[in-house]
């Protein structure tokens, strides 16, 4: 079974994915990871690059290019703002996440490409991620990202610990496979 994990920016998808797919034995993709590497590669922040798709459809079609590099392995887990769309079929998971929380954890994870120095700033800066994302899947591929409709299971990780998080979700999945 495939399983994708989705939500917002700072929700702990990549995180919980990782731990996920390393308890089941399954593969481990990020798509995220992707576009860390091209803002990377672009010496600009994952805001930037995620501004710059709304512009050029280039951008999302080479990041989500990586979905489909994986459509025919099924024990894999996913991460990913639109994997449900590319994988209907799949154990579809969304992470919700309070903003101020979310500003915290990017803040606290030093990730080079989030270029931020403070949490005011990583506030605004979430929260223009989260509209901008929004936007342009709406546009590229008339979805809704955020909305829990699409997914199976919906998780607020907003008041869980790394290992509450991890532990819940993995309880979660092992009721469906």
């Amino acid at each position: 079974m495939m399983i994708t994990i989705c939500g917002k920016p700072g929700s702990g998808k990549s995180t919980v994915a990782r731990y996920l797919a390393e308890r089941l034995h399954y593969k481990f993709v990020s798509v995220g990871n992707e576009a860390r590497k091209i803002a990377k590669k672009m010496n600009i922040s994952v805001l930037e690059l995620s501004r710059l798709a709304e512009k050029d459809e280039k951008i999302d079609k080479l990041i989500d290019s990586t979905h489909l590099k994986y459509k025919n392995i099924s024990r894999i887990v996913m991460d990913s703002r639109v994997a449900f769309y590319f994988f209907p079929k799949s154990l579809k998971i969304y992470l919700n996440v309070r903003p101020e929380v979310a500003a915290r954890r990017i803040l606290g994870a030093k990730r080079p490409t989030e270029r931020v120095k403070n949490f005011k700033e990583t506030l605004k800066q979430v929260k223009e991620r989260i509209v901008s994302e929004q936007r342009r899947y709406k546009k590229y591929y008339n979805v809704d990202i955020y909305d829990v409709k699409n997914y199976d299971v919906i998780i607020d990780t907003s008041n869980l610990g790394l290992d509450e998080m991890d532990c819940l979700v993995e309880k979660v999945v092992r009721k469906f496979i």
